[in-house]
């Protein structure tokens, strides 16, 4: 072991390479004998905030930044001036994870610190570590290969030659310089080469080089190499180097990593301004209308003018709350929590309740919606209420854009690929410059028809979400087809015969039961609903249950906050009455856990307020048309 150490400190002299250690939780570091021999001090060991006092002032708050994350990405490789006592080197500080605690967290870490600028070791020790390094060393070799540094030397005396030790305490790779030029990636020869020029010229005595190779992998690893000249002919040209090859894969790939999160940072700022900007100018436009119009309520007596107002308002409303409910949903998906709960179902039942909860919208404009094109059994598994999302504004858009004809709606079973989709109206159509980005944020086809921007955008994340591909056929003024397919993985089975038909909503004079302790709400749902449906109130859930029973209503609007018994106590003994009975959750809670929340408690519908008027008929039809 007494060999070991000497061989140890000549070639550590030789290199003016010593090794340190940096204690993580107690922030120390401790040097070896062959560094305080180097570096001209006195002790053993230094705290990490006396030590960084000593680094150059320009310099400290990059090498304190390497110390505090050298944790996280188990390296550290600086460069950087350090004076102790006054004497200012240029060092190299290289450090490696070496040991963990129980809990997984860096615990030590240990490695080279080398002087670059600081002439010490004479040309006996450079001899010395010419021929240690031939025969090679267990000790040094264990060592070096702890950290993955190999020393090497170059013979430049015939220009031609490298000697690259390689610490697997085994062998000795050896070749001339153009097979190792070989080992390196093409990209980075030609600067392998110009160092190497300046060597043999005299251009420089030392240098620092980063490059791909495969000399110690099969595989393309980075590496740095650090060398010096020590051994010149009497014209003062070069003819022996020393150095060593650090492995830093490990740390270009952190850095990489860290350039790559930065860059997806700066993206996703760009990108929240730019949705920040827009978002603003689409809340400021319904709200200038609902402000405007509400104010004019109080000055006119007209009852056209006044009726006019309140449909300006209603469909300003709707504007504005269906921007909230979009940038809820992009916001999930720029979160990656946009859930999906897979389940089996048929696909005709799905597009039946689409096609309910659009018809009452298209029927307003004189429109038609047919149901023309479907198998007459075809059950998937995906995601239902995201398929739904995805038909609904398909419908959406295609009853807003379309003044007269109507709205075709089916699927096929093209080949043994896919599903397809496809919801075809009659009406504008989509300009050519604006087909290619219409399922981009914020692009609309008419900006004086109200809308968000966001559904379509919203529609193509959840169908590649779930495997497909989604698109439009459109032609300027004769209609647009928009498409969408579902792999063939989601079929669970089908009938292939297509049939043909039209959907149509049966109207139905119910009773229904509103449980709600607020009267205004009750008001505003009463004034909706009372020309269609024999209303029953009660104002808290107790009564709610006893009204139930005594009138056995066909519906049942329930608040979920009320005095005496809340809506879902109230809910359950309705379901323990007569189970088959719909009840629909209006709530004040309008989270997207709120709404899992009810609908797994078994609601058939869930509104949060302020209630959508046209939506809530929609519901109440569809479920009363399915009883």
């Amino acid at each position: 072991m007494t060999d070991y150490r000497k061989y140890y400190k000549d070639v550590s002299a030789a290199l003016r390479t010593g090794w340190w250690c940096f204690d993580v939780a107690k922030e120390i570091i401790y040097y070896d004998t062959n560094l305080i021999s180097l570096l001209g001090i006195d002790y053993e060991q230094i705290s990490l905030s006396d030590f960084l006092l000593q680094v150059d002032p320009l310099q400290r708050g990059a090498v304190e930044d390497a110390f505090r994350i050298f944790p996280e990405i188990r390296s550290f490789n600086e460069t950087f001036i350090f004076s102790p006592g006054g004497k200012p080197f240029e060092l190299r500080g290289i450090l490696n994870v070496i040991e963990d605690d129980s809990n997984g967290r860096v615990k030590c870490g240990c490695g080279a610190l080398m002087i670059l600028n600081d002439q010490l070791a004479g040309e006996r020790h450079r001899k010395q570590v010419h021929e240690r390094l031939r025969k090679g060393s267990p000790f040094v070799n264990l060592s070096l290969e702890t950290v993955r540094i190999y020393p090497w030397e170059w013979d430049l005396s015939e220009r031609g030659t490298v000697h690259i030790s390689i610490a697997d305490r085994k062998r000795l790779y050896s070749s001339n310089q153009e097979e190792y030029i070989g080992t390196i990636y093409p990209d980075d020869q030609e600067l392998y080469r110009d160092m190497l020029d300046s060597f043999v010229h005299g251009g420089t005595d030392h240098f620092s080089l980063l490059y791909r190779s495969t000399c110690f992998s099969k595989q393309l690893r980075w590496y740095e190499m650090i060398g010096m000249a020590y051994r010149y002919d009497d014209s003062g040209r070069c003819t022996k180097a020393i150095g060593v090859i650090k492995d830093i894969t490990e740390l270009k790939r952190s850095e990489e990593a860290h350039v790559e999160e930065r860059r997806r940072r700066e993206e996703n700022n760009r990108r929240k301004s730019m949705l920040l900007s827009n978002v603003s100018h689409e809340i400021r436009t319904p709200l200038n209308a609902i402000v405007g119009f509400s104010g004019l309520l109080d000055s006119t007596i007209d009852k056209m003018e006044r009726r006019e107002y309140l449909k300006i308002i209603r469909n300003n409303n709707e504007t504005l709350l269906q921007l909230i409910s979009n940038m809820l949903d992009l916001s999930r998906i720029e979160a990656g929590t946009l859930e999906f709960e897979y389940s089996e179902f048929d696909i005709n039942d799905l597009l039946s309740e689409a096609l309910c909860l659009s018809q009452a919208q298209a029927e307003r404009k004189g429109l038609y919606i047919s149901f023309t094109e479907q198998l007459p059994e075809c059950v998937i598994r995906t995601e239902r209420v995201r398929l739904l999302q995805v038909f609904s504004n398909l419908l959406a858009n295609a009853i807003k854009f379309t003044s007269q004809g109507g709205i075709r709606v089916g699927y096929r079973l093209p080949d043994e690929k896919a599903l397809y989709f496809y919801v075809s109206d009659t009406g504008c159509g989509i300009s050519s410059d604006k087909r290619d980005s219409i399922f981009d944020r914020f692009v609309k086809l008419e900006n004086h028809v109200p809308g968000t921007g966001l559904g379509l955008p919203i529609c193509r994340t959840i169908v590649e979400r779930l495997g497909g591909e989604i698109g439009v056929e459109s032609k300027e003024g004769k209609g647009s087809t928009f498409w969408f397919t579902l792999p063939i993985s989601v079929l669970v089975s089908k009938k292939v015969k297509n049939i043909s038909g039209e959907t149509r909503l049966p109207k139905v004079r119910s009773t229904l039961l509103i449980a709600e302790d607020n009267e205004d709400n009750y008001r505003f749902l009463e004034q909706i609903l009372k020309s269609e449906y024999q209303l029953v109130h009660a104002w808290d859930g107790c009564e709610a249950v006893d009204l139930f029973r005594r009138c056995c209503p066909q519906l049942v609007l329930m608040d979920m906050k009320m005095p005496k018994k809340d809506g879902l106590e109230a809910f359950k003994e309705i379901r323990r009455e007569k189970p088959s009975t719909p009840v629909i959750a209006v709530t004040a809670h309008a989270l997207e856990e709120d709404e899992e929340r009810i609908l797994k408690d078994g609601f058939d519908g869930y509104f949060s307020k302020p209630v959508d008027e046209v939506k809530l008929k929609e519901k109440i039809l569809s479920l009363l048309a399915a009883d």
